[in-house]
C-alpha cells in the first residue's frame, strides 16, 4: 500500500444561528491527511492535526494558489506545498512522522 502526506487547506467557515449570516476565516487552516493507494483505490484518511496560518501567511499561500483556480476548499501534496511554504509552516510540516507509521499507529487503531 502506497501512503503519502497531502493537506487540506481550507478558510474555515463559521455559521451565527442567531443572525443567520456566515463567515469566513482571514486565515487558513491546515489539516495533514494520509493518502493511500492499494491495488488502484485511493483513500483519504483525515487525521487530528491542525496548523493554522497567519493573516501573512495566509494571504502570500493565497498568491501562490489562486482564489479563481482553487477555490475556498483545496488539497496539495505536502512535498509540493514546501516548495512554496512559508518558513514557520514548513518547519512545523516537516516534523510530521512517516506517512506509513503514522497510519499503521494511529489511523489503523480508530478503524479496527
Amino acid at each position: 500500500m502506497s501512503k503519502e502526506w497531502d493537506l487540506n487547506i481550507f478558510f474555515r467557515k463559521d455559521y451565527n444561528a442567531d443572525t443567520e449570516e456566515t463567515t469566513m476565516d482571514d486565515v487558513l487552516t491546515i489539516n495533514p491527511v494520509v493518502w493511500t493507494m492499494e491495488d488502484g483505490v485511493t483513500q483519504t484518511w483525515y487525521t487530528d492535526i491542525i496548523y493554522t496560518t497567519t493573516f501573512a501567511e495566509a494571504r502570500y499561500l493565497r498568491s501562490q494558489y489562486a482564489e479563481k483556480e482553487y477555490g475556498y476548499d483545496w488539497t496539495d501534496n505536502l512535498e509540493n506545498f514546501l516548495e512554496i511554504a512559508p518558513p514557520r509552516l514548513a518547519s512545523l510540516l516537516k516534523t510530521l512522522p512517516e506517512p506509513g507509521k503514522f497510519f499503521d499507529e494511529h489511523l489503523l487503531s480508530l478503524v479496527g
